[in-house]
């Protein structure tokens, strides 16, 4: 049942709640809704539909890379005998992990930097690891043997590699001409067959599987398989082709061009069955299995554009299966080493918004821990972390603030002036206190805005399964609701809060009336 209001005139609005953040328009411009925030920082949007405060991190383990020296790379493997190896590589070594013990693994030192993050593949029974710096490197798993280079193939370096369909592709290889290493910045091969058995051998290279893609035309950054294809990404757009076994010969065969505009990140490339995604200097985009493209970053161009664009070559992108989200490593225009922010994008809802980490990280993976998926970033410090824990509420002992500011909210009425009584926030109730910030811009901050301190937890009211919109019952569980009075006139308002508590805001209400 509905709540009765004492006062005349008075009515109460739908609730709204936070959606993703639409940064680039300003009120009141038709696509905003008073759902999108202008900024949503260190929260995530749930599948109860709440802004809820992101986990922290705390350290993965307690054994320590050089400082100078930060992982590069990250990769969980299980070898035949189901041994379950760790792979990370730093700049100039490799290690490996057996769950207790931290084994160096290098063969020949590697002489890469920190951004030259290592790519690693899992095939035929091998451990497949490039940094674009060093030649290839195998190895199968086993403690007692190192790292070791490919052997048999006319390359000194490769920019990148990538299986398809069970064969190995290299592209953009460095080779040793005359004396001297010539880069083929269009070139790409891709390894045999054994004649025998026709199964693929990562080790048999053949000097004519290879191709080039436009010779001359752009270079290539990186590629990812899906959908049966190739997905090679240059410097002016996303070609498509796949190798096919010709009676014993494999062959490339070209597939459909998407240009117009230009890929960066080679590491930001990544795929999934819905979709192809990767970085351009336009923002991040995406293919669809349906044929569509799209820029999702079209809402929040502004603040894409202020991230250090000359860093973006240096993004990096990870799967986050449980959120179905996409999240972005990138650095903030003040921050040349490492990365210090995240761009999350939702799959299914298309919401995007910013996340930011108390220490940049050099490296982000995905990782099972006792089945649990779980954020591993590598530290400057040499520390390997372990994020989205529920139980980790700090970043390694830090408080974080998060942030969430809506769009003005004219409650439907442009134009007209309303009094506004109460906004009441709905948080998601915890067990411990909460301490949320509470400030509300009055016609966009033409008048003086009003700020509370708002206390959740504890003995306070709790009510359930309050409505919003159409009158159905809110799903998000148990509910408190928390009044601000505000007590004013204004034509629009814009309500942010903001906190170091961890909390879960649902959204809000208001109590009103329009002034005639």
């Amino acid at each position: 049942m509905a709540e009765e209001l004492i006062a005349p005139g008075l009515q109460t609005s739908p609730m709204f709640r936070v959606k993703g953040q639409m940064s680039r328009w300003r009120y009141p411009d038709q696509r905003l809704t008073p759902e999108n925030p202008t900024l949503l920082t260190n929260v995530n949007l749930t599948e109860r539909g709440q802004a809820a405060t992101r986990f922290g991190y705390r350290p993965y383990n307690s054994v320590v890379l050089p400082s100078s020296a930060p992982a590069v790379g990250f990769k969980q493997i299980t070898f035949p005998g189901s041994s379950v190896r760790e792979v990370v590589p730093t700049s100039s070594k490799i290690y490996a992990d057996d769950g207790t013990t931290r084994t160096v693994l290098t063969g020949d030192a590697l002489t890469a930097g920190n951004d030259d993050y290592a790519r690693i593949l899992y095939l035929q029974k091998k451990a497949i690891l490039n940094n674009g710096v060093d030649q290839i490197q195998l190895w199968d798993g086993n403690l007692a043997n190192n790292f070791a280079d490919m052997t048999g193939m006319p390359w000194t370096k490769a920019q990148d590699i990538v299986a398809h369909k069970g064969v190995l592709v290299v592209l953009r290889p460095t080779i040793t001409v005359d004396g001297a290493a010539v880069e083929f910045p269009t070139r790409f091969y891709w390894s045999d067959i054994e004649r025998k058995t026709y199964q693929v051998d990562i080790e048999t290279w053949l000097e004519t599987n290879r191709t080039e893609l436009y010779e001359g035309g752009a270079p290539i950054i990186g590629a990812v398989d899906n959908w049966g294809l190739l997905w090679i990404a240059k410097a002016d757009g996303m070609y498509t082709g796949k190798v096919v076994n010709q009676t014993g010969r494999l062959e490339y065969e070209f597939g459909e061009e998407f240009k117009g505009f230009s890929p960066v990140a080679k590491h930001a490339l990544l795929a999934r069955p819905e979709f192809v995604f990767g970085v351009a200097k336009e923002g991040p985009f995406v293919f669809r299995r349906d044929g569509s493209f799209s820029i999702i970053t079209e809402d929040i161009q502004d603040e894409w554009n202020s991230l250090n664009q000359a860093r973006l070559q240096f993004a990096q992108a990870r799967i986050r299966e449980k959120d179905r989200q996409v999240r972005l490593r990138v650095s903030s225009a003040s921050n040349s080493n490492g990365h210090d922010k995240e761009l999350v994008w939702d799959w299914i809802t298309n919401d995007v918004w910013f996340d930011e980490t108390t220490d940049a990280m050099n490296y982000c993976e995905q990782v099972l821990v006792s089945n649990v998926e779980l954020d591993l970033l590598a530290g400057f410090d040499g520390f390997l972390y372990k994020g989205n824990e529920s139980s980790q509420l700090t970043d390694n002992g830090a408080s974080f603030e998060w942030r969430i500011k809506m769009q003005p909210n004219d409650l439907g009425h442009p134009g007209k002036t309303k009094e506004i009584q109460f906004i009441r926030t709905y948080v998601r109730s915890r067990h411990s206190s909460q301490s949320i910030s509470l400030t509300v811009d009055l016609d966009q901050g033409e008048q003086i805005s009003r700020t509370a301190t708002l206390s959740a937890g504890g003995a306070l009211n709790y009510n359930n399964a309050h409505t919003y919109n159409s009158g159905l019952g809110y799903p998000g569980g148990t509910n408190e609701k928390l009044d601000f009075w505000v007590n004013r006139q204004c034509r629009n308002f814009q309500p942010q809060w903001s906190g170091t508590d961890p909390s879960d805001v649902a959204g809000y209400d208001v109590i009103y009336r329009i002034v005639e």
